[in-house]
Formats: C-alpha cells, structure tokens, sequence
C-alpha cells in the first residue's frame, strides 16, 4: 500500500509532535522541579549594605543626567563617587542646622 509523499509527511509530522507532546507531559508530571516564582528573586551577597550603595550611586546616576551630563564638576564627582557626595551632603546639612 503506497501512500501519497505529501500525505506520509503529514502523518509523520503529525506522530513527531504527538510523541515530543507526550515526553514533554510524562517529563512534567514525573520528574520534580522547582516552579519559577518571579517573586522569588534572591541575588547571592545582596544585602541592605549594598542596597543603600545602590540607591544612593541610583540617584547621583539620576541627577547627574538631569543636569545634562555634565563632564566635570560636582555632579560629574558625584556620579562617579557617589559616597564622597553623601557624606558632603550630611557635613552640609549639620553645618547648615547648627547655623
């Protein structure tokens, strides 16, 4: 019994994902695995330390494009130190509060 080619393709195609389908389903249902939870996020080493270092080199990176990149001066030094410029800022704002 001779089948057509194009009809032969068909029903090969036709086996090759019924089959692919069916290993993909029994590999789901019995090998355990753990569920990707996009609440889930955990970055190795991350902690509040590096969090306030981040948030702060954020906002110098922000005001520093507010201001037009600039390629030098206070904003330029902030951007690229950011901690040099939150401890000025603290040092101003107890010279500021005790005059």
């Amino acid at each position: 019994m001779a089948l057509n080619s194009n009809m032969s393709s068909v029903v090969i195609e036709q086996l090759y994902r019924d089959v692919f389908a069916c290993i993909s389903k029994a590999t789901v249902d019995c090998i355990p695995s753990k569920q990707y939870s996009p609440n889930d996020f955990n970055v190795p080493g991350w902690n509040t330390h590096v969090s306030e270092k981040h948030d702060a080199a954020r906002k110098a990176y922000i005001t520093w494009l507010e201001n037009g990149k600039p390629k030098f001066g206070y904003y330029f030094d902030c951007m690229k130190k950011p901690e040099l410029c939150s401890n000025l800022l603290y040092v101003t704002a107890g010279t500021m509060l005790s005059n």
